[in-house]
Parts: structure tokens; sequence; C-alpha cells
């Protein structure tokens, strides 16, 4: 059987399509790269102990508090911690809501508390419609 040799403009559709796909798959790496270094630089701002959460508010239920807490790591990125201290035993966290500032503007944002049998659930409103809620029952069973 002989064999022919491809034609010169299979070649170089060959090599075309060649570049192209090396040059859509860099890109693609490069995507992925600075998706990873977006989401280590929000994360590493918001550490513990660079950037500590402030009180901000409290609420009172049948038997405890919920303390809502505030820090602002990132320009124009707020984030809030919800954390449940009940009587004679140790506090933990319930949740951490992250938004824009404006969003928490006290006209576009308010929380409730609510109680399903002993356990809280947190119920966060942004512009008057539920953006978040935070059932204590979730976290006992986790």
């Amino acid at each position: 059987m002989t064999h022919f040799p491809p034609p010169a403009m299979h070649e170089r559709r060959r090599k075309t399509l060649r570049v192209v796909g090396m040059a859509v798959s860099a890109l693609m790496v490069l995507t992925v790269l600075a998706v990873f270094v977006l989401i280590f630089r929000n994360e590493r701002a918001h550490d513990e102990d660079t950037c500590p959460f402030q009180a901000w508010s409290e609420r009172a239920f049948s038997n405890g508090t919920v303390f809502e807490e505030q820090r602002n790591c990132i320009e124009n990125i707020t984030e809030r911690r919800y954390r449940v201290v009940r009587d004679k035993q140790p506090g933990f966290e319930l949740a951490r809501k992250r938004l824009s500032s404006d969003r928490f503007a006290q006209d576009r944002y308010r929380w409730e508390i609510g109680e399903t049998g002993q356990r809280i659930v947190i119920k966060v409103f942004v512009d008057e419609r539920l953006s978040s809620e935070f059932r204590e029952e979730d976290m006992v069973s986790q």
C-alpha cells in the first residue's frame, strides 16, 4: 500500500488548530488561576486574627441571647456573624452573612429570631425579602 503525504492545505489547517487549541487551553488555565487568587485573597482578608469581629447588636430569646457582630475587611464588603449564647452553656456561631456594605444599611437590612421548639431560627431580610434563613437544628445535625 502506498502512503501519500497529506496536501499542504491540511497540514496548515492542522497547525492552525493546534495553535488555537493551545491558546484556548492557556486561557482556561489562566482563568482558573485568577479565580483561585481572588478566592485566596478574599478569604485571607477575612482572617480572624487580622480582621476581628466587633459587637454590633444583640437580641434576647427565651433562654439566651443572639449576638450580631460585624467586620469590614475589604472595602464595600461587610460580614456579619450571629453567635448564640444560652444560659449556663458555652456559646456557638450559628451563621455568617457577607454582603456589599450598602445592603446592610439600616433601611434595607433587618434580622429576626424565631423559635421552633428548643431551637432558634434567624431570618435575614434584605429589601424586605428573605435573604437567608439559619436554623439551629441544621447546625446540630451536622
